[in-house]
């Protein structure tokens, strides 16, 4: 039928029905198979605003990301436009959430701050030069295991 949605191999019809990882799901027949998850940092260069899309045609960070990944990213957290500094783009609606709520201040802080990560070598984040993107799966999985820095 039309508009059938299975989790494994049970009909949902429940509103809002909470898909775990490891199930199985099937749209009218075909299975989904969830987004893989990206993360990239950028080092913001001044004069890019931090939003997906400008009405007015400023240049956005997303115009310096289009080419890292083909899955569809947005920024954490915001800079102003004439500020430098650490940007992490993601799809992970979970690591975003635990990233921008008040309580993870200190935790983004700290981390931004300490961050290390290879590229070339061993490479400081805050000393990449602006519009460089570097892997973040270092920090991603710094953050996600609740530690507060890593060398």
């Amino acid at each position: 039928g039309l508009g059938v949605v299975k989790v494994n191999n049970q009909i949902v019809t429940e509103l809002g029905y909470q898909v775990k990882e490891g199930d199985v799901v099937h749209f009218d027949g075909k299975r989904i198979t969830p987004e893989k998850k990206a993360y990239v940092l950028l080092n913001k260069p001044k004069g890019f605003i931090t939003t997906t899309k400008d009405e007015r045609g400023r240049k956005t960070v997303m115009d310096l990301v289009t080419k890292a990944t083909p899955s569809r990213i947005v920024p954490v957290g915001r800079l102003d436009r004439p500020t430098t500094g650490l940007l992490l783009f993601t799809n992970d609606g979970d690591l975003a959430k635990k990233l921008t709520h008040p309580s993870s201040n200190q935790q983004c802080t700290d981390l931004c701050v300490g961050c290390r990560t290879r590229h070339h070598g061993h490479h400081d984040v805050a000393h990449s030069v602006p519009g460089e993107m570097i892997a973040a799966n270092q920090l991603v999985q710094s953050v996600l295991k609740g530690h507060r820095c890593f060398q």
